[in-house]
């Protein structure tokens, strides 16, 4: 096998970010974060452990050329997008946990800078009744279909997609 391979510069990239997500705990709280982490992995050159400088300090390696070390990153780099995307789907797309909570803390911060904060009786009006009670029944049709999902399919996995598009036959 030909040390410096592209394929070897893909699964070095991919092992990169799998110690990084491992590192992380594997949750997916932290693949927030994730993206921003690879980028700064993939900004390092990856040299196989035939990998050299000659002697005008050009990266090269021992059995290969410099064309060969550009192929090797590159492709290395490819593998850390590709393991991004592979754990992001996983994440945010399989299943819509990560959403729903994004959205459940989005909700209390919007009732708290708007409404009222917890224990509080605060209230803020809005003269167009009709037009607002119809928007919150829609926003509370979109926000409550994971719940009855839930509800109603325990066994079967709700994906973001999938959600996105019974959110939008909520109107």
């Amino acid at each position: 096998k030909k040390e410096g391979s592209c394929e070897d510069g893909k699964k070095d990239g991919k092992k990169q970010v799998k110690r990084l997500w491992k590192d992380s705990g594997e949750d997916c709280s932290n693949a927030w974060r994730l993206e921003d982490q690879a980028n700064e992995i993939k900004d390092r050159d990856y040299r196989d452990s035939s990998s050299s400088k000659d002697s005008k300090g050009s990266k090269s390696s021992k059995n290969g050329s410099k064309k060969e070390s550009k192929s090797y990153n590159e492709c290395a780099r490819e593998g850390v997008e590709k393991e991004v995307e592979k754990i992001e789907k996983s994440c945010f797309e399989d299943s819509a946990d990560q959403c729903i909570e994004l959205g459940m803390a989005a909700a209390e911060h919007v009732v708290m800078k708007n409404h009222c904060t917890p224990g509080s009786a605060q209230i803020f009006g809005n003269k167009n009744y009709k037009k607002e009670c119809k928007k919150a029944a829609i926003s509370i049709c979109e926000g409550h279909i994971p719940t009855v999902a839930n509800k109603w399919c325990k066994n079967k996995s709700l994906s973001t997609s999938k959600l996105r598009d019974m959110q939008k036959k909520c109107k």
